[in-house]
């Protein structure tokens, strides 16, 4: 499932372009210590999916059903953590408040939507996670409020049962902005929600692959 992991705007760094033409620079995910969601990411972990995926998107609030708000010019690692330099689009409403937000500084900062597979992390023993490894960054976005979600515990004594009928890979592709998606549902808002007849097929398909 896609999961995010935010960064304070105290954190991030960020530099805003002087001349007002919307870049600014900024860390999107820092190594070392131990984030509010009792993770520690190792300086490295972040190599795979630049170098497989590419840079990511650009949403506000991880919302990945609109339009992005503008692109990542530049996204890498760098000693201290993933520094992006980023370009708010030209002319889009909601470029511009993002911008004049980030100006005013009446954003959190910014936030980063991945996903982990299995030997990505190390279980440590107050329940948090040694990551070593990201397998997928699809976004980073400005975000108005930190989720206040609580740290993912991956230990034994609280992971839940897998159930027997599940596929091995329960989470669609994120290139037609479905994220987190397990096999068979869909977000109320997506089109194939709101179509009874593809979503019918689509879940007799789910069930037809499911193992007996």
């Amino acid at each position: 499932m896609l999961q995010h992991k935010s960064l304070p705007l105290s954190d991030c760094q960020i530099k805003l372009d002087d001349s007002g033409g919307g870049r600014f620079v900024g860390y999107a995910s820092v190594f070392g210590g131990v984030d509010s969601y009792g993770d520690t990411i190792i300086k490295g972990a972040y190599a795979y999916t630049l170098r497989e995926h590419g840079k990511p998107k650009m949403f506000v609030n991880h919302d990945s059903f609109a339009l992005p708000v503008g692109k990542w010019l530049t996204a890498n690692e760098d000693d201290h953590g993933l520094l992006v330099e980023g370009e708010l689009t030209p002319g889009m409403a909601q470029a511009s408040d993002a911008h004049a937000a980030l100006k005013h500084g009446t954003v959190d900062g910014l936030s980063i939507g991945y996903r982990l597979r299995k030997g990505d992390w190390e279980d440590t023993e107050n329940g948090g996670r040694i990551i070593r490894k990201v397998s997928h960054v699809s976004e980073v976005s400005i975000v108005t409020f930190r989720p206040t979600v609580q740290p993912v515990s991956t230990s034994r004594a609280s992971r839940p049962k897998a159930s027997t009928k599940s596929p091995p890979n329960e989470t669609l592709n994120t290139s037609c902005g479905m994220q987190g998606i397990s096999a068979g549902r869909w977000p109320r808002q997506s089109p194939v929600a709101r179509n009874p007849s593809i979503s019918g097929t689509l879940r007799r398909k789910t069930r037809e692959q499911e193992p007996p």
